[in-house]
């Protein structure tokens, strides 16, 4: 169902007064013909009022729908008002098409006027209040957590500083990694020289091979062992940890 205004290019299409004559009545009623005209949409009333010129709509639609009745009228909200009731027949008009069609006890009667579609917040603030609240305080969170806050500085963290024996093993693990076994054997050999000299430095006054030879007598580790460890080559990491372990058997026994 719709309605339409009057065009005002034809303004005698539409009469002032409409006489209706409801169902079941012998005179018709006086009404006013000024409001909105309506159309009927795929369902036709049982029986309307009020046809301008031309089959331009009309002003009363009447329906039967199930155990009740529905009347749309045009204009209701100001033709029952406290100045314009008692014109013509409004007063008469409504109290008996309520009277016809309601026979309950007590009379079960609904005026709608004025019927206007809520905005989108009107119906989300009645259907979906607490919804609502809950998103928007969902919202303030989140601005509240991206949003930059201004304040004093934090001091950066300072840097963390190693200790020497990390130094000293990622400095291993360099040699190692790429194959200078000697030069990790090197400050091995001079330690134990340094504490031969102090044990035993009549030992470490003597030549290579009669270091060896002495050393062997006294810790029982072959002498060939013991001048390889002490001269010799440490190509491959099988001779480097073979070296350094009987450096640190020759140290256990001074």
């Amino acid at each position: 169902m719709r309605y339409f205004e009057p065009s005002p290019q034809a303004p005698r299409e539409w009469p002032e007064v409409l006489e209706v004559t409801l169902p079941g009545m012998l005179r018709p009623l006086r009404i006013d013909a000024r409001g909105p005209r309506l159309e009927a949409g795929g369902r036709q009333p049982d029986w309307s009022a009020g046809e301008g010129a031309n089959g331009g709509g009309e002003q009363i639609l009447h329906f039967h729908i199930g155990h009740g009745h529905l009347t749309i009228a045009s204009g209701l909200d100001q033709m029952l008002s406290n100045r314009r009731i008692g014109v013509m027949d409004h007063a008469e008009f409504y109290w008996t098409l309520l009277s016809e069609h309601d026979r309950s006890s007590p009379p079960q009667v609904l005026l709608l006027s004025r019927l206007q579609m809520p905005s989108l917040l009107d119906w989300l603030l009645e259907n979906a209040g607490a919804a609502c609240i809950a998103a928007a305080m969902l919202l303030v969170l989140w601005l509240w957590r991206i949003i930059p806050r201004f304040g004093g500085v934090q001091p950066e963290a300072p840097p963390a500083r190693r200790e020497l024996r990390e130094h000293l093993a990622a400095i291993a693990r360099y040699l190692w990694r790429s194959g200078a076994l000697a030069a990790l054997l090197a400050p091995a050999r001079e330690h134990f020289r340094s504490r031969l000299a102090l044990r035993q430095p009549g030992i470490a006054a003597r030549p290579p091979a009669a270091q060896a030879i002495a050393l062997a007598a006294r810790s029982g580790l072959p002498a060939a062992r013991i001048a390889a460890a002490l001269d010799g080559r440490a190509d491959t990491p099988h001779a480097f940890t073979d070296a350094l372990r009987t450096l640190r058997d020759l140290e256990r026994e001074l």
